[in-house]
């Protein structure tokens, strides 16, 4: 039976997984992912782990659940890690993180478009610099809906005098 949602439980612990399995649990998983991530769950309250290939090997041995491995972050060792998981019993993978850009501010920019200072992307450092001055207002930011009100107010007296004369003719 296929749900919507499936409940996954983080353990590298054979008998809770077994007791899992029992309960209607649909899936595990098991951490690999180490790299960085106490940096990156510092002042989270997060729980890491730090489980092993015999970990994975021990789960999938004592249970018919899928075991889904979360590996480290893309890097040169990616494909070894992955061949390693699937020969120790893994049926699914599960990368930690994907991200898009940096958090916070990563480049500075004047009124006019131009980049002025930046961060690179996936890079740790910081913009020390003045804000670019604004460039002066715009008209409509000097008299708002004057302009506007102006021109409505022409464009009504210009029809009443139009139909005025029409009934005057």
């Amino acid at each position: 039976m296929t749900h919507p949602l499936e409940l996954l439980l983080f353990t590298k612990d054979v008998a809770l997984a077994r007791d899992a399995e029992r309960a209607g649990v649909d899936g595990l998983i098991v951490d690999w992912e180490t790299k960085g991530k106490n940096e990156r769950q510092s002042g989270c309250d997060m729980e890491t782990n730090a489980d092993t290939p015999d970990d994975v090997a021990r789960v999938a041995a004592a249970v018919a659940l899928p075991v889904t491995v979360r590996i480290n972050g893309l890097s040169d060792e990616t494909a070894d890690e992955i061949d390693l998981a699937l020969a120790c019993g893994a049926r699914r993978l599960m990368l930690p993180m994907a991200r898009s850009a940096n958090t916070g501010v990563s480049v500075l920019i004047d009124a006019r478009g131009r980049v002025l200072d930046r961060v690179a992307l996936y890079k740790e450092g910081r913009i020390d610099a003045a804000l670019p001055k604004p460039l002066p207002p715009t008209l409509y930011a000097r008299i708002g809906d004057v302009l506007f009100l102006l021109l409505s107010m022409v464009a009504f007296f210009a029809g009443f005098t139009y139909k005025y004369r029409r009934e005057q003719a």
